[in-house]
Order: structure tokens, then C-alpha cells, then sequence
């Protein structure tokens, strides 16, 4: 492979500045942060009926409704002191999105992320098939806003597939704003 996946975090204006010195190619908005001190307005009707914190006997229906997150998984994210948050309609798991203040690895990166203090770190929000385009990953993403700010925290950081249009609207509809970005560059990053 004559390329790497390479990632600027947090890097603002400067990170974006030394992604396209790199020679960054396919540079899109990846990282995503969200200001936790200002306010966070709900988006309309609510379509999720009730929050838990995932349970270990709940942990099989996580990997049930998304077959990529294997068991094994959850429980090491859970070990590493990540939160999961549950999102329910009626009886039906329709969401679940892990957080965590701790430096936590992503394997999809090869990297671990250290957030700062009073940051929180969003990895892994998942909406159920059957529950999408009903505008439950908005709501879910303002209850994880306003949850995280009730726990103290100030910033709020999260990566977005650059592919995922759907994803980068709600964000940007909530507030966020792009920090980082996530491209395909020659060499070494």
C-alpha cells in the first residue's frame, strides 16, 4: 500500500494547515466537537421512550441489533471504563452510543485518543435498521450533549465518517463544528 489513513484531532485550523502539507488528498471534516457550555436546544418530538446505562445482561443486544459489534468488543470497552448509553422504544433497543472521558483506543485507527480534562469523547453511536430516518440519532446526540454536560463536562469531541452526509448534517444542525480531519495521504502521516 503506497498510502496511510491519517488523522488530525483537535487540530483546528493549524491540523488542517498540516494535513494538506502533508500532501492529503482526500481531506474531509472527520473530528467534531461541540461546546457544552452553551446552550442545547431539543430537536423536536422524541421518538426514544426511555435511557438506561447499558447493563451486562443488556450487552447481547447491543451486538443483536449491530452484528459488527461483537461481544468481545463490548466488553473490553467496557473494562476500559467507557460508558454506553441505551436508547429505547417502548421495549425495542433502537440506539446505543459509547463515551468516555479516559484515553480510550480506537482500533479502527490504530491510535488511542487522550481526551482533556472536562472533555468527553463520543465513539460508536448506532441506530438499530429499523429505527432509522425518524430523526433518533439527533435526539440521541442532543440527550448525550445535555447528559454530558450534566455530569460537568465542557466539550464534547466525536469523529463522523467523511461519507456519512447524514451524520455531518445532524452535527452541524446541533452546533458542532469540524477540529479535525481524517484523509488519505502518501507516506508517513
Amino acid at each position: 500500500m503506497t498510502s496511510v489513513d491519517c488523522v488530525v484531532v483537535g487540530g483546528g485550523p493549524a491540523g488542517l494547515a498540516a494535513a494538506r502539507t502533508a500532501g492529503n488528498t482526500e481531506e474531509q471534516p472527520a473530528g467534531r466537537a461541540r461546546d457544552l457550555d452553551t446552550p442545547i436546544h431539543w430537536p423536536g418530538a422524541r421518538q426514544l421512550t426511555d435511557w438506561t446505562r447499558l447493563s451486562p445482561a443488556e450487552i447481547p443486544l447491543v451486538a443483536e441489533i449491530n452484528p459488527m459489534m461483537q461481544v468481545a468488543e463490548v466488553e473490553r470497552r467496557l473494562a476500559e471504563g467507557q460508558d454506553c448509553l441505551l436508547g429505547w422504544v417502548g421495549q425495542d433497543l433502537a440506539y446505543y452510543h459509547w463515551a468516555t472521558a479516559q484515553p480510550t483506543y480506537l482500533a479502527y485507527l490504530d491510535k488511542t485518543l487522550r481526551p482533556r480534562e472536562n472533555q468527553v469523547f463520543g465513539d460508536g453511536s448506532y441506530v438499530a435498521p429499523r429505527f432509522r430516518h425518524r430523526g433518533i440519532y439527533q435526539e440521541a446526540t442532543t440527550r448525550n450533549l445535555i447528559y454530558e454536560r450534566e455530569r460537568g463536562r465542557h466539550s464534547y469531541l466525536f469523529l463522523v465518517a467523511w461519507w456519512h452526509r447524514p451524520s455531518i448534517r445532524v452535527n452541524l444542525r446541533l452546533g458542532c463544528v469540524p477540529v479535525g480531519s481524517i484523509g488519505r495521504c502518501p507516506g508517513r502521516c
